[in-house]
Parts: structure tokens; C-alpha cells; sequence
């Protein structure tokens, strides 16, 4: 950002640039050259030429005997490693050229070389290296990367594990169901740098843009937790919110806003506004058309609440079943060996899944099987049919339904002990009265019999 932090902090700042890969800390511009144009070529030309001697050792290595030979999806894993750990790099080289800052004579120079003026002969050899390595060396990198994480999947399925391994930099990292997480790092990288380039004069806009974006990536991360021990998942969250405490503190280091940033602050503030209150505004509303539609009967949960589709529950419960025949087939010591070779985060969540089934679906409160702490659903839930018990008439539980319209025809001699009808009646609704699509539901059987005003039904819960 350009932003004039304290001298104490830029000083901590330039010292943490080693962790990026800065090569212009390594002293790499004494080496290279003291001229703008050619320091920068080189730079731009590090990254391939490290390809190139990769690629290099493993055509050699071919002439080797075989053992000593490299494989080449190992080989292709290295070159991808090493891509990923300079991806960063990278893009703040690419985009060096880009980043023009204004004169108050109304020239412009680039804010890494102050003395390159932009539009000049110089600066021109600088962008078309800049927007080549742009092109190939970052989104040609990102592209390899995306395609590869829609793929992998497909792959392991085949049981293409060359495939697999070639792009083992990208997912050895993350749990096995968060295994593309490595897309969205390498994408957050490239977007931090926007800012700088898009509003070099403008350090209000960097500030607001970075914060949006690493809150964004931030959320994606708590959403996913993608890492494979739990305590790197915790710390990146904390990371993520001290850069963000990090990167709004640089406000305080701004001077005066001008008339422009003014019109930025107030516009930027509707905007969260705007998002603020159609938030809650699009929560209320599905929440209430959810419930609106079970109340008229659709019991099928809106893709919108669910944040995706759910499965039906006949396809659940048949895959449950069969799942339950193979596992009481298969050799213990087999399950034992292949549990002991699963993730952290894998055994937890069997261990939740056993629970689940077996305080949901079976209904056993065998203390074998609580793995979690969990509060049963029946807790809350009304009588089900099959618990239920039938109830005598004059009991205290007893319930009636008087129709509020005599039906056209009766049969005679018909009285409340005729039908026994079961009912979705809560306990909690016993001794009350209220309306229903089916009549008035009373305690009692008071008003049921063949001199009642029409037949009754005796309902037994």
C-alpha cells in the first residue's frame, strides 16, 4: 500500500519481505545490474529460467541408470511448488510496471523505479516483459491450477494416481474434501495486489479494497476449514483477522481526504448499507417463505436456506442400508487398519456420524455410541405414530374433533367409539381448543355422540 506507516514499522515491514520471496532483499539487484530496465528483465526472467533448469536435470536424468531417474510427475510437482511458493512474487513483479504514481507537475513515474517515467521508451520494455509474465507465469499458472482441481477428482476415481501426484503441491496440504482450497489461496495473492496497481494515487480506495478482500477469503476459510490439523485452521482465521485489524490501522496514518475520496467514503458506506440491510431483508424473507410453505403442506427445504441441494431421503436411507450390509461383511482388522489410516478430521467426523445415527435413526441411547455431545432431535419433536399409545375415552389425554358442519350423510348407530383416528396432536395442544382444516379440536368427547350436532371422531394418541 502506499501508505506512510512509522518509520519503526516500515522497518519491520521491509524485514518481513524475506518471507515473500522479495529477491530485491537478497541483494539480487547488485548482482543483476544497477539499471531499472535491466534489474527488472532479470527478475522477470528468474522464474522460467528455474523451470528451464528444472526441466533440464530431468532430460539428464534420463541418460541415468534407473534408479537414478526422475519421474516426472515428481518433476512436475517441483516445478508447481515452486510456482506456488513464488506465486506472490510474481505477481507483484508482473504488475510493477503498472503502478504509476502521479507528479504535481503531471508526470507520472513507476513507484518501485521512481526514476522510469511512464510512456517513456523504458518504461515500454519493462511493461511488455511485466504483461508476459502476467500472462504465462500468473494466470497461466491460475488456470493450470483451476483446471486441475475440477479434475482430480475424476482422476482419483479412475485411479490415475501419476495425475494425482503431479499436482501434489496443490492438495497434500488440505483435508481430502477441501482438496481445491489451494485455488482460492493462490487467487487471494493475486487480488491483494490489484489495489495497489488500480489506485496508486488513491490509498483510501487500497485500504477498503484489501480489507473486503481478505474478510471475503477469511469467511471462505471459517466456512471450509480446509486444513488438515485443527490448530492451523484456528490460527489462520486469527492471522486473517490481525491483517485485517493490520490493514484498516493504515487509515490512521492517511492525510486529509480530498474531495474524490470524500465522494469514495460516502459512496462505499451506502454500499455496506445497502448489502447490511438486504441481508437481513433476504434472511427474513426466505425464513418466512419456508415457512409459509410448510405451513400449506411442501416439506421440501428451499435450495436457498440449505445453501445447496439435498439428497432425497429413499436414496440416503437405501445407501445407509447397503452401506450397513458391506460393513457387517467386511474383516474388522481391515476397518480397524483403514480407520487408524484416515485424517484427523476424517475419524471425527465417522465418530459424529455414528452418533448421529444412532440417537436419530435408531433411537438407541446405547452409551457405546456417543462419540459428541448432542441433544436429540426427539426432544423437541411430537409424538410419532409409531409411539404412539391409544387412549381410553374420559382419559385425561382424550381428544375430539367437532366438525363445524354436519356431514350429509350418517350412519346410524355410528358413535365416537366407532373410528379411532390417529393425530399429529402435540401433548402440548391436549386440553385446548382450536381451529383446524379439519374441524374444531376440543378436549374432551363432551359434544361426541348420537345426539352431538354431528359425528365424532375419536382421536387416540
Amino acid at each position: 500500500m502506499t501508505v506512510d506507516f512509522p518509520l519503526e514499522v516500515q522497518d519491520i515491514f521491509q524485514a518481513m519481505q524475506v518471507f515473500i520471496l522479495d529477491i530485491e532483499t537478497l541483494g539480487y539487484p547488485c548482482v543483476a545490474s544497477s539499471d531499472a530496465v535491466r534489474r527488472y528483465l532479470s527478475t522477470v526472467m528468474l522464474f522460467p529460467a528455474v523451470i528451464v533448469g528444472i526441466l533440464f536435470c530431468l532430460a539428464v536424468s534420463k541418460l541415468l541408470p534407473k534408479k537414478w531417474r526422475w519421474a516426472t510427475s515428481k518433476t512436475f510437482n517441483l516445478i508447481g511448488q515452486f510456482l506456488q511458493m513464488g506465486y506472490t512474487t510474481m505477481s507483484v513483479t508482473a504488475m510493477v510496471p503498472m503502478t504509476c504514481y502521479s507528479h504535481p507537475n503531471g508526470l507520472h513515474s513507476l513507484l518501485k523505479f521512481p526514476e522510469v517515467f511512464c510512456g517513456t521508451e523504458e518504461h515500454s520494455v519493462m511493461l511488455a516483459g511485466g504483461v508476459t509474465l502476467l500472462a504465462f507465469g500468473v494466470l497461466g499458472f491460475l488456470c493450470l491450477c483451476v483446471w486441475a482441481a475440477c479434475q482430480v477428482p475424476l482422476w482419483s476415481s479412475q485411479g490415475l494416481s501419476h495425475r494425482v501426484s503431479s499436482f501434489r503441491f496443490l492438495l497434500a496440504r488440505f483435508r481430502l474434501d477441501g482438496w481445491w482450497y489451494g485455488v482460492p489461496l493462490l487467487v487471494r495473492g493475486s487480488l491483494l495486489n490489484l489495489p495497489v496497481v488500480l489506485a496508486t494515487d488513491y490509498p483510501p480506495i487500497q485500504i477498503v479494497s484489501m480489507s473486503v478482500i481478505l474478510v471475503f477469503f477469511m469467511a471462505v476459510q471459517a466456512l471450509v476449514w480446509p486444513w488438515k490439523p485443527p490448530l492451523i485452521n484456528a490460527l489462520d482465521c486469527w492471522i486473517s483477522a490481525c491483517v485485517i485489524l493490520l490493514v484498516v490501522s493504515a487509515a490512521m496514518c492517511l492525510p486529509d481526504l480530498t474531495d474524490d475520496m470524500l465522494g469514495f467514503r460516502n459512496t462505499f458506506t451506502l454500499v455496506v448499507l445497502v448489502l447490511l440491510f438486504g441481508s437481513v431483508l433476504l434472511a427474513l424473507g426466505s425464513i418466512g417463505f419456508s415457512l409459509l410453505l410448510r405451513a400449506v403442506g411442501f416439506q421440501e427445504e428451499l435450495m436457498i436456506v440449505t445453501l445447496g441441494p439435498i439428497p432425497k431421503a429413499e436414496r440416503v436411507s437405501s445407501a445407509l442400508r447397503s452401506l450397513s450390509m458391506e460393513l457387517s461383511e467386511a474383516d474388522a482388522d481391515v476397518i480397524e487398519t483403514r480407520v487408524k489410516e484416515l485424517a484427523v478430521y476424517d475419524v471425527t467426523h465417522i465418530s459424529r456420524c455414528i452418533t448421529l445415527l444412532a440417537k436419530e435413526v435408531l433411537r438407541d441411547d446405547d452409551p457405546d455410541f456417543d462419540f459428541t455431545r448432542r441433544v436429540s432431535a426427539k426432544s423437541f419433536a411430537r409424538m410419532s405414530r409409531w409411539s404412539r399409545k391409544k387412549v381410553e375415552p374420559g382419559t385425561q389425554n382424550f381428544v375430539a374433533i367437532a366438525p363445524t358442519a354436519p356431514p350429509a350423510k350418517e350412519q346410524e348407530g355410528a358413535s365416537c367409539a366407532d373410528t379411532e383416528v390417529e393425530s399429529d396432536v402435540s401433548p402440548f395442544d391436549m386440553e385446548m381448543t382450536r381451529e383446524t382444516p379439519l374441524g374444531r379440536i376440543e378436549s374432551g368427547c363432551d359434544d361426541c355422540g348420537p345426539g352431538s350436532g354431528g359425528t365424532g371422531t375419536r382421536l387416540s394418541l
